[in-house]
C-alpha cells in the first residue's frame, strides 16, 4: 500500500512538471533559444528641434560678432555755454539798441527785445574791463531848437536810469543829446519823425 502511495506521488509531480513544459514551451513558444526576445524601454527622442531660419540670415550674421564689449562710438557731448560766452556772442552781433519814443514823451515802455539787449550788455560790461556804455539823444524837428535838445536830453535820462536799474555802474554810461540834427527818416511824415523820436545804446571803448 505504501509503495502505490509513493508511485502515485511521483505520477503526480511527473504530470505537472510535463504540463507546465507543455504550457510554458509549446502553446506560449517561451522556451526558442532562437527567438529574440527584446523589453520594451522608455525612448527618449532625440529627433533634432527644426529651426526656422530666415532667408539670408547666415548672410546678414556673417562676420558679425557676438561680442558685446565691441565699442559704439559716442555721440558728440552738447555744448553748454555760459552766460557770460551767450552775453558775448549776442553783443557782437547786435552791438547796438535803438528805442522810440512818442511825441513830446521822455519815458517809453521797455519791450522783451530791449530787456533781452540790456540784460546781455550787462554782462558784457561787467566782463570786458575798457567797454563802457554810449547814450545818444535824437528828437524829430517839431519844436524849438531848445526844446528839441531838452527832449533828446530827458529820453538819455530815462535810458540811463534804466540801464542804472539793470545793473550797469553810472561811472561806465556816457550820454549825448543831439537834437534833431542827426534824423534817419524825413520829419515831413508820422512815420519818420516816429523814427527820429528815439534813444541809441552802443559800446565804446574807455
Amino acid at each position: 500500500m505504501r509503495g502505490i502511495l509513493i508511485l502515485l506521488c511521483v505520477l503526480l509531480f511527473l504530470w505537472m512538471g510535463g504540463s507546465g513544459y507543455l504550457f510554458m514551451c509549446k502553446i506560449n513558444d517561451h522556451c526558442s533559444r532562437d527567438k529574440n526576445v527584446s523589453v520594451e524601454t522608455d525612448v527618449i527622442d532625440k529627433t533634432p528641434a527644426l529651426r526656422v531660419v530666415e532667408e539670408g540670415a547666415d548672410e546678414k550674421r556673417e562676420g558679425v560678432s557676438d561680442n558685446t564689449s565691441e565699442s559704439i562710438p559716442a555721440k558728440d557731448p552738447i555744448t553748454i555755454k555760459d552766460p557770460i560766452t551767450i552775453a558775448r556772442e549776442y553783443i557782437e552781433n547786435n552791438s547796438s539798441r535803438t528805442i522810440c519814443f512818442n511825441y513830446a514823451k521822455y519815458e517809453t515802455i521797455i519791450s522783451e527785445e530791449d530787456s533781452v539787449f540790456i540784460e546781455m550788455l550787462r554782462l558784457y560790461i561787467e566782463n570786458n574791463p575798457g567797454k563802457a556804455v554810449y547814450v545818444t539823444g535824437h528828437s524829430d524837428s517839431i519844436g524849438t531848437p531848445e526844446g528839441l535838445i531838452f527832449a533828446s536830453y530827458q529820453r538819455t535820462v530815462f535810458m540811463k536810469g534804466t540801464l542804472v536799474d539793470a545793473g550797469i555802474p553810472i561811472s561806465l554810461i556816457a550820454s549825448k543829446s543831439l537834437g534833431d540834427s542827426f534824423p534817419i527818416a524825413s520829419d515831413s511824415s508820422a512815420q519818420g519823425r516816429a523814427k527820429n523820436r528815439r534813444v541809441e545804446i552802443s559800446i565804446r571803448n574807455l
